[in-house]
């Protein structure tokens, strides 16, 4: 998105309640345009707000069950099938979250090939910042990397908790809501079962 305001208006929207905060969801016909996330319940009413079009989709019971009557009366395939996908991933079913289309068209091309590049990180493992830029044919670019996934529109769909450090650390997250970055991260990664991080 080019660092740029999300315009909400031109796409269909919605919210999933995670374990984690709210997940406020934007897509167009080719594919899901952010994942904002995590929320509080008072940051999305924030967002909530000036957006007529806003449709609740689907709230956890008790964090680890659903009801699926509110995603079943969504009109948007794509929308429906992401928040379908988020629920699936919180309840240990991970693969769904993996086939949901993205649509790039707003992103630069750099960020196109990180995201890319990350989206084929298997559940379970991490790699590097170096490695990832090393993929992008950039060698060198472990900065440029970091800066793309800092601004990533779309996480959990682009796995980007699954990047660290050369040397061990996880490294940032970028938060949209109260819970620190770090914390989620490390939490993400836990989640996914993720033994040596390096």
């Amino acid at each position: 998105m080019k660092n740029r305001e999300l315009n909400v208006d031109k796409y269909v929207t919605g919210a999933v309640n995670t374990p984690c905060g709210w997940a406020y969801l934007a897509a167009s016909e080719a594919g899901v345009v952010a994942c904002i996330w995590p929320l509080t319940e008072e940051d999305l009413v924030t967002w909530k707000d000036g957006h007529d079009h806003y449709q609740d989709l689907i709230n956890f019971k008790n964090g680890c069950s659903a009801d699926k009557t509110a995603v079943e009366k969504n009109e948007h395939a794509i929308l429906k099938q992401a928040a379908e996908a988020l629920l699936a991933y919180f309840s240990g079913d991970f693969a769904p979250l993996e086939n949901i289309e993205i649509d790039s068209r707003n992103l630069s091309l750099w960020q196109r090939m990180v995201y890319y590049s990350v989206r084929a990180i298997p559940r379970g493992e991490v790699r590097s910042y170096k490695w990832v830029a090393a993929e992008c044919g950039k060698p060198g670019g472990a900065r440029a990397v970091g800066q793309a996934l800092a601004i990533n529109p779309t996480p959990l769909f682009v796995p980007c908790h699954r990047v660290v450090h050369s040397d061990g650390r996880t490294g940032n997250y970028t938060s949209r809501g109260k819970i620190p970055g770090s914390m989620i991260k490390k939490y993400l990664l836990q989640w996914e079962k993720v033994k040596t991080v390096y």
